[in-house]
């Protein structure tokens, strides 16, 4: 029975020492966690050793920074990444560039200059790529495996000790407490405990001071080793970049001259930039509105390229027989056309299927907008003697062929020229209609006009330029050819007036003027009588230039140049005699505006020059009244 009862006897003993263990156990844990607990309270300091807690701090210091080291280095290689793919775009963009110039022909030293830049950006990308993978591998990757390692299984072992520390101070602290109760049972047992307890911290203490130590050793020399394989990889990356630069500086010198020479060309295209803008920096035409002598000079030639194929053009028979040439406007829309494309540099061709009125009119055009006319501010004067001389081209042609000496070249080669397409006009002036003096109604005005013109003086201009225009065309062979002498030719279509009004008479030819009678400015040699010799009364002088008789018939006498010679027998016939007195005032009276004279027995009135705007209340009437008049007095000569 005793026998039977033993194994459920010691079943029963067995059991209670294996709840007593648990017990036991579980004691110790929720000792070690109240301990954890305090200590990360602040309510308990830790009992570990100063060695232990610095080694450790200094691991944890390790594991940080290191952290952050190979983090922010992995970052990098990846930005780094994209940064390199960008400049492999951008070694592609200079080598297309380069590639172009070359093909091109154009600038061969930027060309090969880009190609290099080309070259060199290729090769720093692949020495970044190799620096990256370099940093990537032995430096942030090494550094990573160094924290998840070596300060990661430290760290591991720390937490352990604190495990196996915090259960021998609840050890420590249950048998202080089983000291103090009266219970041998128990305090055997914690004694025990104590024992077993110590013995473990020990050996944990040891063995986790010695894996920090170990951890913080390595720390020091590896990651010194990766410190240098940093700067080696640099090294490396700098030194053959430096070495393909030295070899690129030995051909800097050479495209720093180049580039001096450069910049002084940029220098001289601004100057000749600015010289082709005005003062509000608009930029000035280059055929239309430029002058002529800029027009010649740019081109290198002596005559502007529009006059040449204008010029050109028009002398084709189609156009010479064209009805009203120069005188019929082309369309505006055509010939605004053809002058955009000769400003912008293209100087274009003249198809045979142009329309000559737009060519002639482009021509015109070219006449009228030059900045200052063909024949000269400078010359208007002689122009305006040359006038006055007399209303025949023979006599002013020689005249007219000195004034030509004086024009400067560029200006005297260009109306050569648009003066013998006139005379071909004028030539077929049967089919085309127009006629020398047509020709100088429509192209004198363009060719010569005072600086100062106004409404007061426009039509005693218009009638000079279009005098003198007609004397070029009728005295074309000697002006410009090889006449030796001008041809006979009968009196001009636009009657210069007496007398000759300059516009700064000088004192000597006032006083030759008036020194006939007092009262006209011509002399009376007999030849061509002015009144009646029964008259003892004297007309007074004429209003206006416009306004005067016409010019005798007679050459000028070369040593006295007021005074009138006879023509020669191959001139016109000469005027008809003076009428009676009263028919002449009469006629003195319509032709010359003058007011009428008073009866025979008044006195003479003084000589007074009065504008025929004042006699008639109005310019153009005066004008209108002259032309009417001369028309009529040609009329009857005839």
């Amino acid at each position: 029975m005793g026998d039977r009862n033993r194994p459920l006897k010691e079943s029963k003993s067995g059991g209670a020492a294996s709840a007593m263990a648990t017990m036991r156990n579980l004691g110790r844990t929720f000792g070690a966690a109240r301990i954890n607990v305090l200590e990360k309270m602040g309510k308990r300091e830790t009992t570990e050793t100063e060695e232990m807690a610095n080694e450790y701090k200094q691991v944890e210091e390790t594991r940080t920074h290191l952290k952050d080291v190979y983090k922010k280095m992995l970052k990098a290689n990846k930005s780094s990444a994209i940064y390199i793919e960008d400049q492999q775009l951008v070694a592609q963009a200079m080598r297309e560039y380069g590639n172009k110039l070359a093909t091109n022909g154009q600038h061969p030293t930027l060309a090969g200059m880009f190609v290099r830049l080309a070259e060199f950006q290729e090769y720093v990308d692949d020495l970044r790529a190799k620096l990256d993978f370099l940093m990537g591998l032995n430096v942030a990757e090494a550094l990573k495996d160094f924290v998840k390692g070596d300060v990661r299984d430290a760290r591991y072992e720390k937490k352990k000790f604190d495990r196996v520390r915090q259960t021998f101070e609840s050890a420590t602290e249950n048998l202080k407490r089983a000291k103090e109760g009266k219970s041998k049972t128990q305090l055997q047992q914690a004694q025990e405990d104590y024992d077993q307890q110590k013995v473990n911290y020990e050996r944990a203490g040891f063995e986790t001071l010695a894996k920090i130590k170990d951890c913080n050793s390595k720390n020091n020399f590896e990651t010194l080793e990766k410190a240098c394989n940093y700067v080696d990889a640099y090294h490396d990356y700098f030194q053959k970049g430096f070495s393909w630069l030295s070899e690129m500086s030995t051909r800097i010198p050479k495209h720093r001259e180049s580039i001096a020479q450069l910049k002084q060309n940029y220098g001289e295209e601004q100057k000749k930039r600015k010289h082709h803008l005005d003062v509000n920096g608009n930029l000035k035409p280059i055929v239309f509105g430029a002058p002529l002598p800029d027009i010649c000079t740019r081109e290198k030639v002596i005559i502007p390229s529009v006059i040449t194929k204008s010029i050109a053009f028009l002398s084709s028979p189609e156009a010479l027989e064209t009805e009203g040439i120069f005188r019929v406007s082309g369309q505006k829309v055509h010939v605004d056309a053809l002058k955009a494309q000769f400003e912008a540099g293209k100087n274009p061709d003249f198809p045979k299927t142009s329309d000559p009125h737009v060519i002639s009119g482009l021509l015109k055009q070219f006449f009228r907008e030059l900045p200052s006319p063909l024949l000269t501010w400078q010359l208007y004067d002689r122009w305006m003697e040359a006038y006055h001389a007399s209303e025949y081209h023979e006599v002013r042609a020689p005249i007219i062929k000195q004034i030509l000496t004086e024009l400067p070249h560029f200006n005297r080669d260009t109306l050569k020229v648009l003066i013998g397409l006139c005379v071909e006009v004028t030539k077929r002036a049967d089919k085309n209609r127009m006629t020398a003096s047509n020709l100088s109604t429509v192209l004198g005005p363009n060719l010569i006009y005072r600086k100062d013109q106004n409404a007061f003086n426009m039509k005693g201009d218009l009638d000079m330029a279009n005098s003198i225009v007609e004397t070029l065309i009728d005295q074309y062979d000697f002006l410009f050819g090889g006449d030796a002498h001008p041809r006979p030719s009968k009196r001009g279509s636009f009657l210069a007036p007496r007398p000759q009004l300059s516009p700064s008479p000088s004192t000597s030819d006032v006083e030759s003027d008036m020194s006939n009678s007092g009262n006209y400015p011509l002399s009376n040699s007999g030849n061509y009588p002015l009144s009646n010799s029964n008259s003892s009364q004297n007309l007074s002088p004429p209003q206006t230039p416009l306004a005067m008789p016409v010019t005798p018939p007679g050459l000028r006498n070369s040593a006295n140049p007021d005074e009138i010679s006879p023509r020669s027998p191959k001139g016109p016939p000469p005027l008809p005699p003076a009428p009676s007195p009263r028919i002449a005032r009469k006629e003195s009276a319509k032709e010359t505006m003058l007011p009428e004279i008073e009866d025979e027995g008044s006195p003479s009135p003084s000589p007074t020059w009065t504008s025929p705007i004042h006699a008639t209340g109005s310019p153009q009437s005066g004008w209108a009244m002259a032309r009417v008049n001369r028309s009529s007095s040609r009329a009857e000569e005839e």
